[in-house]
Protein backbone atom coordinates (compact mmCIF):
# COMPACT_ATOMS: atom_id res chain seq x y z
CA UNK A 1 0.00 0.00 0.00
CA UNK A 2 1.20 3.34 -0.94
CA UNK A 3 1.69 6.03 1.63
CA UNK A 4 0.07 9.62 0.89
CA UNK A 5 2.79 12.24 0.20
CA UNK A 6 3.70 14.23 3.42
CA UNK A 7 2.40 17.43 1.22
CA UNK A 8 -0.74 16.02 0.45
CA UNK A 9 -1.95 15.20 3.91
CA UNK A 10 -0.56 18.49 4.87
CA UNK A 11 -2.89 19.56 2.23
CA UNK A 12 -5.90 17.68 3.29
CA UNK A 13 -5.73 18.80 6.73
CA UNK A 14 -5.64 22.19 6.05
CA UNK A 15 -8.78 21.95 3.78
CA UNK A 16 -10.37 19.89 6.38
CA UNK A 17 -9.16 22.53 9.37
CA UNK A 18 -11.09 25.48 6.35
CA UNK A 19 -14.00 23.32 6.03
CA UNK A 20 -14.58 22.59 9.68
CA UNK A 21 -14.49 26.18 10.18
CA UNK A 22 -16.64 27.31 7.96
CA UNK A 23 -19.52 24.91 8.50
CA UNK A 24 -19.36 26.02 12.16
CA UNK A 25 -19.75 29.71 11.13
CA UNK A 26 -22.92 28.49 8.95
CA UNK A 27 -24.10 26.63 11.85
CA UNK A 28 -23.79 29.84 13.80
CA UNK A 29 -25.43 32.51 11.11
CA UNK A 30 -27.63 30.08 9.38
CA UNK A 31 -27.38 27.40 6.92
CA UNK A 32 -29.94 29.37 4.25
CA UNK A 33 -29.24 33.04 2.70
CA UNK A 34 -30.93 35.65 4.60
CA UNK A 35 -31.50 37.08 1.56
CA UNK A 36 -32.80 34.71 -0.94
CA UNK A 37 -33.12 31.92 1.10
CA UNK A 38 -30.55 29.65 -1.08
CA UNK A 39 -29.37 26.40 1.14
CA UNK A 40 -27.26 24.74 -0.79
CA UNK A 41 -24.41 24.89 1.34
CA UNK A 42 -21.20 25.45 -1.56
CA UNK A 43 -23.32 28.28 -2.81
CA UNK A 44 -22.97 30.02 1.14
CA UNK A 45 -20.52 32.71 2.39
CA UNK A 46 -20.50 34.61 5.84
CA UNK A 47 -20.79 38.60 4.94
CA UNK A 48 -20.31 41.56 6.87
CA UNK A 49 -23.45 43.39 6.90
CA UNK A 50 -21.59 46.35 7.56
CA UNK A 51 -20.57 46.03 4.07
CA UNK A 52 -17.04 46.16 5.56
CA UNK A 53 -15.55 42.97 4.38
CA UNK A 54 -12.65 43.76 2.43
CA UNK A 55 -11.13 45.87 5.13
CA UNK A 56 -11.74 43.37 7.56
CA UNK A 57 -10.26 40.29 5.76
CA UNK A 58 -7.34 42.58 4.77
CA UNK A 59 -6.59 43.24 8.51
CA UNK A 60 -6.93 39.14 9.42
CA UNK A 61 -4.81 38.32 6.57
CA UNK A 62 -6.96 37.84 3.61
CA UNK A 63 -8.62 34.97 3.82
CA UNK A 64 -11.80 34.09 4.67
CA UNK A 65 -10.99 30.81 6.92
CA UNK A 66 -8.84 33.90 8.78
CA UNK A 67 -12.44 35.41 9.21
CA UNK A 68 -14.32 32.27 10.16
CA UNK A 69 -11.29 31.55 12.89
CA UNK A 70 -11.90 35.06 13.42
CA UNK A 71 -15.54 34.96 14.27
CA UNK A 72 -15.29 31.49 16.40
CA UNK A 73 -12.77 33.20 18.68
CA UNK A 74 -14.80 35.90 18.86
CA UNK A 75 -18.07 33.62 19.64
CA UNK A 76 -19.39 34.23 16.35
CA UNK A 77 -20.63 38.18 17.36
CA UNK A 78 -23.59 39.97 15.77
CA UNK A 79 -22.92 41.96 12.52
CA UNK A 80 -22.44 39.11 9.99
CA UNK A 81 -25.02 36.83 8.42
CA UNK A 82 -25.11 34.19 5.99
CA UNK A 83 -25.66 34.99 2.09
CA UNK A 84 -25.13 33.00 -0.97
CA UNK A 85 -22.76 34.28 -3.47
CA UNK A 86 -25.17 35.83 -6.06
CA UNK A 87 -26.49 38.04 -2.64
CA UNK A 88 -23.32 39.13 -1.53
CA UNK A 89 -21.31 39.87 -4.75
CA UNK A 90 -24.63 42.04 -5.69
CA UNK A 91 -24.89 43.90 -2.21
CA UNK A 92 -20.96 44.76 -3.22
CA UNK A 93 -21.90 46.19 -6.37
CA UNK A 94 -25.12 47.70 -5.84
CA UNK A 95 -24.46 49.99 -2.71
CA UNK A 96 -25.12 47.64 -0.36
CA UNK A 97 -28.57 46.00 -0.98
CA UNK A 98 -28.88 42.90 -3.19
CA UNK A 99 -30.60 43.59 -6.24
CA UNK A 100 -33.39 40.72 -5.10
CA UNK A 101 -34.66 43.53 -2.73
CA UNK A 102 -33.69 46.63 -4.27
CA UNK A 103 -33.65 48.33 -7.66
CA UNK A 104 -30.25 48.71 -9.33
CA UNK A 105 -28.70 51.22 -9.30
CA UNK A 106 -27.21 53.47 -12.06
CA UNK A 107 -23.63 54.09 -12.08
CA UNK A 108 -22.39 57.36 -10.43
CA UNK A 109 -19.34 58.10 -12.97
CA UNK A 110 -18.64 58.44 -16.64
CA UNK A 111 -16.05 55.00 -16.17
CA UNK A 112 -18.73 53.10 -14.70
CA UNK A 113 -21.72 53.65 -17.15
CA UNK A 114 -18.38 52.75 -19.69
CA UNK A 115 -18.14 49.28 -18.08
CA UNK A 116 -21.82 48.53 -17.00
CA UNK A 117 -22.15 49.58 -20.79
CA UNK A 118 -19.46 46.76 -21.74
CA UNK A 119 -20.65 44.38 -19.58
CA UNK A 120 -24.46 44.83 -21.11
CA UNK A 121 -22.92 43.90 -24.09
CA UNK A 122 -20.85 40.78 -22.56
CA UNK A 123 -23.24 39.19 -21.12
CA UNK A 124 -25.77 39.68 -23.59
CA UNK A 125 -23.55 38.39 -26.39
CA UNK A 126 -23.04 35.00 -24.21
CA UNK A 127 -26.59 34.65 -23.90
CA UNK A 128 -27.85 37.08 -21.20
CA UNK A 129 -28.45 34.81 -18.28
CA UNK A 130 -26.99 32.07 -16.70
CA UNK A 131 -26.34 28.93 -18.69
CA UNK A 132 -27.44 26.86 -15.32
CA UNK A 133 -29.87 28.19 -13.74
CA UNK A 134 -30.67 31.08 -15.94
CA UNK A 135 -30.27 33.77 -12.91
CA UNK A 136 -30.76 36.87 -15.21
CA UNK A 137 -29.67 39.97 -13.31
CA UNK A 138 -26.83 41.91 -14.36
CA UNK A 139 -25.02 42.44 -10.97
CA UNK A 140 -25.26 38.80 -10.14
CA UNK A 141 -23.32 37.53 -13.69
CA UNK A 142 -20.23 36.63 -15.08
CA UNK A 143 -18.19 35.53 -17.37
CA UNK A 144 -17.16 31.52 -17.05
CA UNK A 145 -14.75 29.63 -18.51
CA UNK A 146 -16.31 26.46 -20.18
CA UNK A 147 -13.59 24.42 -19.39
CA UNK A 148 -11.62 25.93 -16.29
CA UNK A 149 -8.55 28.09 -16.46
CA UNK A 150 -9.55 31.18 -15.76
CA UNK A 151 -7.09 32.33 -13.05
CA UNK A 152 -4.91 31.41 -15.55
CA UNK A 153 -6.10 32.90 -18.56
CA UNK A 154 -6.82 36.26 -17.80
CA UNK A 155 -3.30 36.39 -15.26
CA UNK A 156 -1.59 35.49 -18.94
CA UNK A 157 -3.66 38.45 -20.29
CA UNK A 158 -2.67 40.87 -17.76
CA UNK A 159 -5.75 41.46 -16.26
CA UNK A 160 -7.65 40.12 -13.03
CA UNK A 161 -11.60 40.23 -14.79
CA UNK A 162 -14.23 42.81 -14.46
CA UNK A 163 -13.57 45.56 -17.37
CA UNK A 164 -10.30 44.36 -18.68
CA UNK A 165 -11.61 40.83 -19.50
CA UNK A 166 -14.99 42.03 -20.58
CA UNK A 167 -12.94 44.37 -23.16
CA UNK A 168 -10.58 41.23 -24.33
CA UNK A 169 -13.89 39.20 -24.94
CA UNK A 170 -15.39 42.40 -26.91
CA UNK A 171 -11.88 42.51 -28.93
CA UNK A 172 -11.73 39.41 -29.79
CA UNK A 173 -15.45 39.07 -30.96
CA UNK A 174 -16.61 37.26 -28.64
CA UNK A 175 -15.15 34.14 -28.90
CA UNK A 176 -16.60 30.70 -28.13
CA UNK A 177 -15.01 28.58 -24.81
CA UNK A 178 -17.11 30.99 -22.60
CA UNK A 179 -20.62 31.25 -20.93
CA UNK A 180 -22.51 33.28 -18.59
CA UNK A 181 -22.61 32.43 -15.23
CA UNK A 182 -24.39 33.85 -12.11
CA UNK A 183 -21.32 33.62 -8.95
CA UNK A 184 -23.37 31.15 -7.18
CA UNK A 185 -22.84 28.22 -9.81
CA UNK A 186 -19.63 29.84 -10.50
CA UNK A 187 -18.27 29.42 -7.24
CA UNK A 188 -20.20 26.10 -7.12
CA UNK A 189 -18.47 24.95 -10.22
CA UNK A 190 -15.26 26.00 -9.01
CA UNK A 191 -15.90 24.33 -5.28
CA UNK A 192 -17.25 21.55 -7.28
CA UNK A 193 -14.72 20.07 -9.26
CA UNK A 194 -16.15 21.77 -12.25
CA UNK A 195 -19.91 20.57 -11.95
CA UNK A 196 -21.96 23.37 -10.63
CA UNK A 197 -23.97 21.63 -7.69
CA UNK A 198 -26.79 21.94 -8.98
CA UNK A 199 -25.65 19.67 -12.35
CA UNK A 200 -24.57 16.83 -9.31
Amino acid sequence: MTSEPASMTTRNRGREWRNKLRSAALDAYGRACACCGETIERFLTIDHAANDGNVHRQRLGGSSSYVNRWLRDNEYPEGFQTLCSNCNAGRHVNGGECPHVAPVKEPRTKGQRSDRKLKTAVINAYGGRCACCEESLLPLLCIDHIGGGGIQHRKSLGVSGGAGFNRWLRDQGFPSGFQVLCWNCNDGKSWNGGTCPHLG
